[in-house]
């Protein structure tokens, strides 16, 4: 079992939709968990709050972290298995676009 991570760039604008969380991951389990990542001053903007609402509409939770730990913390909170082949890899990755933990 693998986990898929799609990122999008967090450091200049895209071309994905205005609001769309910068972290998504495609869970074994069928689970799809998008994540806005912010700095621990970082603000929700009114684009993110449109698309977090529309996804709340439609049974999806857009989680926020501002931390490494707070990744982690959502990951355990949703009692998702974490595939022990990749664990490492994939917690390398997303500490590397995640804050580091106050």
């Amino acid at each position: 079992m693998r986990w898929i991570c799609c990122v999008g760039r967090m450091d200049h604008k895209t071309y994905r939709p205005p609001g769309e969380p910068d972290v998504y991951i495609y869970h074994p389990s069928g689970r799809i968990i998008p994540i806005e990542v912010k700095t621990s001053k970082g603000k929700i903007s009114k684009a993110q709050e449109i698309f977090h609402a529309h996804a709340k509409s439609l049974g999806i939770t857009v989680h926020v972290v501002r931390h490494f730990q707070g990744f982690i913390d959502l990951i355990h909170s949703l009692d998702l298995p974490v595939p022990v082949s990749n664990a490492t890899n994939q917690l390398q990755h997303a500490s590397a676009i995640i804050p580091p933990s106050p």
